[in-house]
């Protein structure tokens, strides 16, 4: 009796262990079934930045420092040979937040440290995802949240690859949409890129009904942004290694913008200010510059606005202001921006750069995502930004930089809407990022 107990313990474990081995190998090529098809990557970084401004007209300053960290975890799934998917889940956070936020009637006293593990919300920040579908050998149609942030010349300062497929000043902020890109010949493609925005009406929080505009009209929605851009890319040059030039042109019509408060009741009403604009973008970009270990990029950017209705807002009982995009009166206004970027390659581990920029009264710039620690790209004046890159063993990289912008003009709200006065404004900023690549 206990032989056959012992024999069939025996027994039991062997098939245990024969299950688990079978599970373990059934695991794994499902496993390698996946890895077929998908690829992961991402990137950790954080910043240290102190500021100082001062207000040159004022005789005012003022400085401060934080400390900010940002994730990306990156993904990639090629199903077949005619489509890849795209995605990226990214956080952007202050370290160790303390500040009242707004949970709750105190704030939220315990700030950042319990996020994650309290239930407080389960918010995941797609940052793009989309697809690209190869329709022919020439044709490629992309649909989805669009890689249209953190384009050239952006990556020159942090010796990474371009994280855009559109210049900077083009968009530089997340959009969904769809383009069609077409081979004309051998380094020379066209897109077209359809952005649509969408203004959906808020619900009066008295009466429970739509709220409609000032004037007691609906947004029209969506609206639309048109883009065409020519691309080319090509090496083997006498002037340089590589040659990169973007043309595109960006044309937008009729953006709604805020929500009004013209009664001081908190009923708000949407605005009647709708918007037209046209954008014209130039980016150059030369790898090995006459055989040297300088690369330089040249941006320029012109854009047209024009304002449709006004903005009004309550600055008072009973008192209101009128505003529009950029100008005292709804007329059309023009600006222009451009941005010099050279970095010089000591070798594959250390390079330096400078970078310049320029820009006129009456420009706007959609840079709403790039990570420095100050305003610099499409700021109404002029700055400098001198940089130092670090490549250290197993991924790990390092910028030290310095910024100093010199502000020209700014506008009485947000510093868009209303005509923009002179100014002088000097910031400075010096920071420190580590980035680990994984």
């Amino acid at each position: 009796m206990k032989k056959l107990l012992l024999l069939g313990m025996s027994s039991a474990f062997a098939f245990s262990a024969w299950a688990q081995t079978l599970e373990e190998r059934v695991e794994a090529l499902e496993y390698a079934g996946y890895e077929d098809i998908f690829r992961f990557s991402g990137q950790l970084e954080l910043m240290y930045a102190t500021s100082t401004e001062e207000d040159n007209e004022d005789d005012t300053q003022g400085s401060g420092q934080a400390w900010r960290s940002w994730l990306k975890l990156d993904m990639e799934a090629k199903p077949s040979d005619k489509m890849t998917f795209y995605g990226r889940l990214s956080m952007a956070k202050f370290v160790n937040r303390m500040s009242n936020y707004t949970d709750g009637t105190l704030g939220d006293i315990d700030g950042q440290l319990d996020e994650g593990q309290n239930p407080k919300g389960s918010e995941v920040f797609i940052e793009r995802a989309f697809v690209n579908y190869q329709a022919s050998d020439n044709l490629v149609f992309t649909m989805g949240r669009m890689p249209t942030a953190n384009g050239s010349p952006y990556h020159l300062t942090r010796n990474e690859s371009s994280g855009g497929a559109y210049p900077l000043l083009a968009y530089n902020a997340f959009f969904d949409g769809g383009a069609v890109s077409y081979n004309l010949m051998d380094s020379l493609s066209v897109k077209f890129i359809y952005t649509p925005f969408q203004f959906f009406m808020p619900t009066n929080a008295t009466t429970g009904q739509q709220t409609t505009t000032t004037s007691g009209d609906t947004v029209e929605t969506p609206s639309d942004i048109y883009s065409v851009m020519l691309d080319y890319d090509k090496e083997g040059f006498s002037f340089a290694r590589r040659f990169k030039a973007t043309f595109q042109y960006l044309r937008a019509s009729r953006l709604a913008f805020d929500i009004d408060d013209t009664d001081g009741s908190g009923n708000a009403t949407q605005t009647d200010m709708t918007v037209d604009i046209s954008r014209v973008v130039l980016n150059t970009e030369f790898y090995g510059l006459f055989g040297s270990d300088i690369d330089l990029a040249v941006q320029a950017m012109t854009i047209a606005s024009k304002t449709n209705n006004k903005l009004v807002r309550q600055v008072g009982a009973g008192v209101t202001n009128d505003f529009y995009f950029l100008s005292d009166d709804g007329s059309e206004v023009t600006g222009q921006t451009f941005i010099m970027t050279a970095r010089y390659n000591i070798n594959n581990s250390n390079k330096v750069g400078l970078e310049y920029t320029t820009s006129t009264e009456g420009v706007f710039s959609s840079d709403v995502v790039s990570k420095t620690p100050i305003e610099f790209y499409g700021l109404p004046g002029h700055g400098y930004h001198v940089f130092y890159n670090r490549a250290f063993e197993g991924g790990l990289n390092m910028i030290v930089g310095a910024y100093q912008t010199q502000r020209d003009y700014e506008a009485p709200l947000a510093d868009t809407f209303g005509e923009r006065d002179e100014a002088d404004v000097t910031t400075t900023s010096i920071y420190t990022n580590f980035i680990a690549n994984f």
